[in-house]
């Protein structure tokens, strides 16, 4: 997918502060700004007239930033406040301790005047805070108090909805919640201008998490939405980004020259408009496609477009993945056989560095779903003993206030305790959840390792056979052709061999998925060596005797030797395997 994902922090909140507060109804005159009647909006726009002249803004903003403030102007100071929050947060471009003094007294502000919108804001934009910086363990409560006070806000009092409900959407979906951003962004829809930039980003976000979720069809129908609005603004930047969206539905229904022209559409977009993130996947998507045409040098071209932007940053691991599978792909369409394993070998390494990565990004996203359930559960049974409170409290009188509050206070200590245990027992069984999670797959992963290793000797075997077969059969007066098949079974000989390296390696893959069977062997019987062990190991694999003897680099005759001098040593041999 090629949705836009730049992630440069400071240009982050700066591009974040021109979309915000730049809507028809809110916008104002930088020429005349001290005659304009202030607004929120107003307000946090001052960073683009003075950016981080302090001193400046709160010259401009005097008759609002006084103690106590006026009746009326709770929102304009509080819009001060976090003006001032965002200013410190670009100066350090990190968390710093002045922004976080400036959110409190944005909480504070809103609570004590009970301005709902305000402190749903206040959560959002805290989180947003944390959220930028990557530190998602403090975003996450702040976040999840904003969506608990987003059923109780007036969307008509929320100053640029639009973007406050888009960052809270992506968010959502950082952290595997894609079902939850949707609807963030479904709500903002009705408020986004026909054809305006806005409308078309909510569209395309829409399908893209529709995606993730696997809706296909109603992914390809808000992209195909997103698309029109696009064109009927004229908006060539986005009408590439959604062609590359669009283009791989056309690839999979079979419409592979419409793909394509919709693919190099985005290409030359991201290229124009310097998206330099749309540039690369767009280039790597054609150079898949190419692939598949069996077209090398269409796809070595675009190949090379897409390495121009590759650097070593974590983020673009996947990325470096996709290159080393196309790089065997294009050196099997050259015949380069040599190149195609060197690229295969590096594409397998990616691979699984990608793979660990993964897992640890899902068992973190795991944990931060584990508690947003929580805290919602939580809040959701908060307000069910709060409504039932004040019920009850309706029902008694006066006399019998004093006792009822010591009686709720008593059980609201042990109710806590208790809840406290739950916690930390919940929270033991979600470790050891994860750590099983974690042992089930290592023990799928070395069980897939031993069938693709026996899978792999197979096909190997077929195919020295039948080069076997091929020199057999080949006249002895063809002197070049039984060279060339004579040169190709030695060399498929030498990489099937089992080196001591790739002995360690199986053995320790072997040792995971049968424990202590040969510790067990050699225990039982000191005499064992190192070779019997590689034998008693591929026995356990049910191999036959001329798979290991190619493994082993000997004879099936010296197999079957080993094999005899075997069951002389272990008279139990043949209740291990009746192959032996």
């Amino acid at each position: 997918m090629w949705i836009k994902l730049h992630f440069n922090k400071t240009a982050y909140i700066l591009l974040l502060f021109g979309l915000l507060f730049s809507q028809p109804h809110t916008s104002i005159s930088q020429t005349n700004i001290q005659e304009e009647k202030h607004t929120v909006e107003s307000i946090l726009s001052l960073i683009h007239k003075y950016g981080l002249d302090t001193v400046a803004i709160k010259q401009q903003l005097q008759s609002i930033i006084q103690t106590p403030f006026k009746e009326g102007e709770a929102d304009l100071l509080w819009g001060y406040q976090m003006l001032m929050a965002d200013v410190y947060s670009i100066m350090h471009d990190n968390t710093n301790p002045y922004s976080d003094h400036y959110y409190q007294k944005c909480l504070q502000l809103a609570k004590s005047t009970n301005n709902i919108e305000l402190e749903f804001l206040t959560y959002a934009r805290q989180g947003h805070y944390y959220f930028i910086y990557r530190k998602i363990s403090q975003a996450l409560p702040f976040f999840l108090k904003a969506n608990y006070l987003q059923p109780k806000t007036d969307l008509k009092k929320v100053p640029a909805l639009l973007d406050h409900y888009k960052f809270i959407s992506g968010f959502y979906s950082h952290i595997g919640n894609h079902q939850r951003a949707i609807e963030y962004l479904k709500i903002a829809l009705p408020y986004s201008l026909p054809y305006s930039r806005q409308r078309i980003d909510i569209l395309n976000s829409i399908g893209i998490y529709s995606q993730l979720l696997g809706q296909k069809e109603q992914a390809l129908q808000y992209l195909q939405k997103s698309l029109k609005e696009a064109q009927m603004s004229k908006d060539t930047a986005w009408i590439g980004i959604l062609s590359g969206n669009i283009s791989e539905y056309k690839w999979k229904e079979g419409k592979k020259e419409e793909a394509l022209k919709l693919l190099i559409q985005n290409i030359n977009s991201s290229l124009e408009k310097n998206e330099r993130l749309d540039y690369l996947r767009s280039n790597l998507v054609a150079a898949t496609y190419y692939t598949e045409l069996n077209n090398w040098k269409s796809a070595e071209h675009h190949l090379n477009n897409a390495l121009k932007m590759i650097n070593d940053k974590p983020a673009l691991l996947i990325h470096k993945v996709e290159v080393a599978k196309i790089l065997s792909k294009i050196s099997s369409l050259k015949g380069d056989i040599p190149a195609e394993n060197k690229y295969l070998k590096e594409y397998i390494s990616l691979k699984q560095e990608l793979d660990k990565q993964s897992d640890n990004e899902e068992i973190l996203k795991i944990g931060w779903q584990f508690e947003s359930e929580q805290y919602e559960k939580s809040i959701a049974e908060n307000d069910d003993k709060q409504r039932s409170i004040k019920r009850t409290y309706s029902l008694i009188g006066l006399l019998v206030l004093l006792g009822a509050t010591i009686i709720v206070l008593l059980l609201n200590r042990s109710k806590n305790a208790i809840k406290i245990k739950h916690i930390e027992l919940n929270n033991a069984k979600l470790k050891l959840d994860l750590e099983k999670k974690a042992v089930d797959q290592e023990l799928d992963s070395v069980k897939n390792a031993l069938n693709e290793f026996i899978k792999t000797i197979k096909e190997n075997n077929v195919v020295i056979a039948n080069l076997r077969k091929e020199l057999n059969n080949t006249h002895t007066s063809d002197d070049q052709v039984r060279n060339k098949v004579s040169h190709e079974l030695n060399s498929m000989l030498k990489s099937h061999l089992m080196t001591q390296e790739r002995w360690v390696n199986f053995k320790k893959n072997f040792d995971l998925m049968y424990p202590d069977y040969l510790q067990n062997l050699k225990d039982k019987n000191p005499q064992l060596t190192e070779n019997d062990l590689r034998i008693m190991a591929l026995v356990k694999l049910d191999l036959n005797n001329r798979s290991m003897a190619d493994l082993l680099g000997i004879s099936p005759e010296g197999i079957k030797k080993a094999k005899q001098r075997l069951k002389k040593k272990l008279n139990t041999l043949s209740s291990e395997n009746t192959e032996v």
